[in-house]
């Protein structure tokens, strides 16, 4: 992070760049130059971002790059190299985030995720921005724990000391565009322990001034133009923004780049005045369409669902198979299960696990997974970014946060129901624009610590399916994890796949019969 007054420069850090090693984005001191970690046969890295946030009396403006850069070394030394645009900048509540330096990491850390998930309803800049150094931190250690396991000299030269994540949250407080800047840095004590130390700043607030200028990443050309120019710093402008990261899209052409996202904050709140490689939220509802075609495919209608089962306890793992035939009656389930004698359940929610059914188990992957997040979507509280990664042709991502107030998702465990906050991803295809798959992970779980529950997962795939003689949407496998802390030591999942979809058809007598295929 590097902060700009009238004054000159207030304080410099390094610049950052990101390393990607078998899909972890971590940030790299370019003053130590670029850093090849060797891991498991094969290493990479990848490097980019270019950010400036511009804060005025009147507005905050600003501007980041989305290119992404990722060189890959096999085992035989052959490099493969791939460039993409990534969505730098994601919504938390009524406010912006933009990252630069570790974004993602194969242990499931997602920056912009982790701040979308932390924002609570009613949060401050600042109360936004104290969650954030608390929950990110030991996050952060244990990747660095990873890096430095895999090549020590490479960790000390890139990460011992250096900002590793830097975040800025737009926002505003009380009509007063704010923008607070929160950069996290990896150091090492003397018995060898890493740990990770946030540091804060606030502008209105402790910046020295009514104009400032922060740098994310790459910095050292706008650096020197405002060297030059030091006036720039009075106009919090898209223009000047652009251009102080447009000077590094010249200076360093092989690592930033790609279109640029613009955020503007006003007395009047925050907007993504320029898309870039994100798309605003504004644009969400356009997509509630297309779960409305989905959910119509699977309204009456009756499916196989063959289940496997699975639990790993310590190092054995035990499975087993459940079919059940379910049937969407009025947009809710309603589960036979045929490999045990239990009665019927109608769902109008996604409630888990049922007294006298399999463990673990997840209901309500036909409709309502699919009615829930069309609700959310409905009321503007996603987010959308471009995904180009995840599946064979180019995607949109929406994301978005569930509360525990809104109790779409319960957990019944005993006699006791406790709803489940979670956060939920849709990806819509580019091409087409069909749903492709829905994922929910619960955060913030506030359940007893007898039952040993950290993590529960929900995800979904879709495919056409052939309804009556006709193709609709439908969903394909889903997927449904339950982990347990260390001290327990045990997953539980169950994976579902879907077949044989049947119409019901309404008669005289308003009775249901299953229609014909032929």
């Amino acid at each position: 992070m590097c902060r700009w007054s009238l004054g000159g420069i207030l304080r410099i850090r390094a610049r950052l760049l990101t390393l990607r090693v078998r899909g972890v984005s971590v940030a790299l001191a370019a003053l130590a130059g670029i850093c090849v970690l060797p891991l498991w046969g094969q290493s990479g890295y990848g490097h980019g971002t270019a950010g400036a946030v511009m804060v005025s009396k009147a507005s905050v403006v600003a501007a980041i790059d989305s290119k992404e850069v990722n060189r890959l070394y096999l085992s035989d030394r052959t490099l493969v190299s791939e460039d993409g645009n990534f969505c730098k900048v994601r919504r938390a509540g009524p406010y912006f985030v933009m990252i630069a330096g570790i974004a993602r990491a194969t242990d499931g850390f997602d920056a912009l995720r982790v701040a979308e998930s932390v924002y609570r309803d009613g949060d401050g800049l600042e109360d936004f921005a104290a969650r954030l150094i608390t929950d990110i931190p030991s996050r952060l250690a244990l990747i660095l724990e990873s890096l430095r396991a895999a090549d020590r000299d490479s960790f000390n030269r890139s990460f011992r000391g250096q900002d590793v994540l830097q975040m800025s949250l737009l926002g505003t407080q009380a009509r007063q565009p704010e923008a607070v800047v929160l950069a996290f840095r990896g150091s090492v004590s003397g018995q060898g322990k890493i740990s990770v130390e946030a540091y804060r700043e606030s502008c209105p607030g402790n910046c020295g001034g009514p104009n400032a200028v922060y740098f994310l990443g790459l910095h050292d050309a706008a650096s020197q133009f405002l060297s030059s120019h030091p006036e720039v710093t009075e106009s919090s402008t898209a223009e000047n923004a652009l251009r102080l990261i447009h000077l590094e899209y010249a200076s360093h052409p092989e690592a930033v780049g790609g279109p640029a996202t613009v955020i503007r904050v006003t007395g009047d709140g925050a907007v993504m005045e320029q898309a870039g490689a994100c798309t605003d939220g504004a644009e969400v509802p356009g997509l509630t369409a297309e779960l409305d075609r989905s959910i119509a495919a699977v309204e009456n209608v009756v499916v196989r669902e063959d289940v496997a089962q699975f639990s790993k306890r310590g190092k054995e793992v035990h499975s087993g198979e459940l079919r059940a035939e379910v049937r969407v009656v009025d947009g809710s389930e309603e589960y036979d299960w045929q490999s045990q004698k239990a009665p019927a359940l109608r769902l109008t929610q996604p409630v888990l696990p049922q007294p006298g059914l399999p463990q673990p188990w997840c209901g309500g992957e036909m409709a309502t997974m699919l009615r829930v997040t069309r609700q959310v979507l409905a009321q503007k509280q996603g987010s959308m970014s471009r995904d180009d990664t995840t599946f064979a042709e180019p995607s949109y991502v929406v994301t978005f946060h569930a509360t525990m107030a809104n109790r779409y998702w319960q957990l019944v465990l005993g006699s006791r129901t406790y709803p489940l906050a979670f956060e939920g991803r849709a990806w819509f295809s580019d091409v087409d624009g069909k749903l492709l798959r829905l994922r929910w992970e619960a955060t913030d779980l506030r359940l007893p610590a007898s039952a040993g529950i950290t993590e529960i997962e929900w995800d979904e795939t879709f495919a056409t399916s052939e309804i009556a003689g006709l193709p609709f949407l439908t969903p394909n496998v889903a997927l449904y994890r339950v982990s347990y802390s260390k001290s327990v030591d045990r997953t539980d999942w169950t994976e579902t796949r879907f077949s044989d979809f049947r119409r019901f058809g309404a008669t005289e007598n308003v009775r249901f019969q299953e229609a014909s295929l032929r």
